[in-house]
């Protein structure tokens, strides 16, 4: 899965079709400048109205295209819609980089016989994940475990 942090553009899509991009917000960087090269990959995203008096969010994948600036929401993962693609409004939208919560895991280990100043771990796991090292309920760690 694709990362990148402090992509946020806005963007003034209506219904639930693709989103054109209109560019980076003060102080953030636009999607294009992440990510120069086409890419098949899924992005996890983030998409909210400014619109107070409607207050629609989405969370899930979708996929960025340099032809147009252009991103089509895939799969949605929650959104004030039921977990459904959201019918936006007209009006302005942050859309951004985000992890979904749905692809936050937190591991329990509960096999740690002894702690020292260091714990090794192996893990077959593609990202880092908060995790709690446990014994009998008590938390003797609690951090960031690197997987590499």
């Amino acid at each position: 899965m694709l990362q990148g942090d402090r992509v946020h553009e806005t963007t003034s899509v209506t219904g639930t079709g693709t989103a054109t991009l209109l560019g980076a917000v003060a102080n953030k960087q636009s999607f294009a400048t992440k990510y120069p090269a086409p890419t098949t990959d899924n992005l996890p995203y983030g998409m909210i109205s400014q619109d107070p008096a409607n207050p629609a969010w989405e969370v899930g994948y979708g996929r960025f295209t340099l032809a147009g600036t252009t991103f089509m929401r895939l799969i949605v993962t929650d959104s004030s819609n039921g977990g459904a693609l959201v019918n936006f409004l007209a009006g302005t939208k942050d859309i951004f980089i985000t992890i979904p919560a749905s692809n936050m895991n937190y591991p329990e280990i509960n096999t740690v016989t002894a702690i020292t100043d260091s714990v090794v771990i192996a893990v077959n796991y593609a990202m880092s994940v908060p995790y709690k090292l446990t014994n009998t309920g008590k938390i003797y760690n609690y951090g960031i475990l690197q997987i590499t």
